[in-house]
């Protein structure tokens, strides 16, 4: 495989598909200059592996970019990672920025591949602000409709039981609601 003199990663990912590395940042469009993959080292000089590679299928097939040596975590917390990285992928449409084997690893390195709920959350504070604002379900584990629904039915429950709008109530108050499903 060839690679890329000026980055040392494989030709087809990094600038050739129009991304380039930000310290501070992460994983930047060349075009929209937004930030698609948020770098969560503080001092990293340097990226970790590839930018985001092509979008992971849910069946479970491997990502064309950097594979990582898994080697010192069990096949169990592998699945375990593996089966939070394909799920939340799903909640937010598979875009190509997202890379699964990084996440799948983050998540081991993390320690909380066996906490669903919280590995959503981990992976949710890895995206952009812009992919946040985007996919607000992906942070309780819901998928859209899902998460529109639930949204629905607490915005109709508080207006019953307090006469307010949902906007009144604070945001952790309501996602709290919606993580523990009081609705």
């Amino acid at each position: 495989m060839a690679v890329n003199q000026h980055a040392g990663i494989p030709m087809g990912v990094g600038r050739a598909e129009g991304w380039h590395w930000v310290k501070g940042k992460g994983w930047v469009d060349n075009v929209t200059g937004e930030v698609m993959i948020a770098d969560p080292g503080v001092g990293t000089t340097t990226p970790s592996g590839p930018p985001p590679g092509p979008p992971r299928a849910p069946s479970g097939t491997s990502t064309a970019g950097k594979t990582y040596d898994l080697s010192q975590y069990s096949a169990g917390a592998i699945a375990e990672a593996e089966q939070i990285v394909n799920d939340f992928g799903g909640f937010i449409g598979w875009p190509t920025w997202f890379d699964a084997n990084a996440f799948v690893k983050r998540l081991l390195e993390q320690g909380i591949q066996a906490d669903t709920q919280n590995g959503y959350q981990y992976l949710w504070s890895l995206m952009s602000k812009d992919a946040q604002k985007a996919n607000p379900n992906a942070f309780f584990g819901l998928t859209r409709q899902q998460y529109t629904e639930k949204l629905n039915t607490l915005a109709d429950q508080f207006l019953n039981y307090t006469g307010m709008a949902i906007d009144e109530l604070p945001p952790e108050i309501r996602n709290q609601a919606l993580r523990h499903n009081w609705t």
